[in-house]
């Protein structure tokens, strides 16, 4: 009987140590790493080039407040991918809905933004061609996130695609947004900003397909 309390123990302490966490830690650190280094080296291979006026824009307070919340967006739904990739999420749940507070903080900037932006919508072909370019440049981290969840053991594989698909995809429109020559609300809310929100639910329905284990 000894024996076999002595064996409880040992699995209770087990489950107390911290090592999840330390792989939340270094997971996450891993991801931002590489979401970062894939960003810097799309400008530094000269895929795409820094717009000239960037810090001027960046002096304005809407455009700053665009650029610093779907940053945190897109850091936020990294964080909650790997913390969702845990089959218990590492008894923190609420840490998966940091991303939902993320989402509604950058939409209401994109409202304030377009309420206060009378700038007229560029030709629709420019539209499609810049969908295509966001496209392209979310598809290598779109991957990436799902190889990594991949390796995991997540229990919920909707959520986890969602996630993936909306770092992905908000990575692309960021990328082309500190490149793209425009001041047009209306077009980066029509061509940037509503299909990454389309195609990060879509993570939903792929999500499964992917990452079920």
């Amino acid at each position: 009987m000894s024996d076999l309390n002595s064996l409880i123990d040992n699995l209770a302490l087990e489950a107390k140590t911290s090592r999840p966490a330390i792989g939340l830690a270094r997971s996450s650190v891993v991801a931002f790493g590489v979401i970062f280094l894939y960003g810097i080296a799309v400008f530094i291979c000269r895929i795409l080039h820094l717009r000239v006026d960037l810090a001027v824009e960046l002096s304005k307070p809407l455009f700053a407040a665009e650029i610093f919340s779907l940053s945190l967006l897109i850091l936020s739904s990294v964080f909650a991918a790997i913390t969702v990739s845990f089959p218990d999420l590492l008894q923190k749940k609420w840490m998966i809905r940091i991303p939902i507070v993320s989402l509604i903080g950058f939409l209401a900037i994109m409202v304030v933004a377009w309420l206060q932006n009378n700038t007229p919508m560029v030709h629709p072909m420019e539209g499609i061609q810049c969908l295509a370019c966001i496209t392209g440049l979310s598809l290598l981290p779109a991957a990436f996130m799902f190889y990594k969840i991949k390796q995991m053991a997540t229990i919920h594989p909707d959520y986890a695609g969602f996630l993936s698909m909306l770092c992905a995809f908000g990575l692309g429109a960021l990328l082309l947004r500190l490149s793209e020559d425009t001041n047009s609300i209306i077009h980066i809310v029509t061509w940037h900003y509503a299909p990454i929100m389309v195609i990060s639910f879509l993570g939903f329905i792929i999500g499964p397909k992917f990452l079920k284990w």
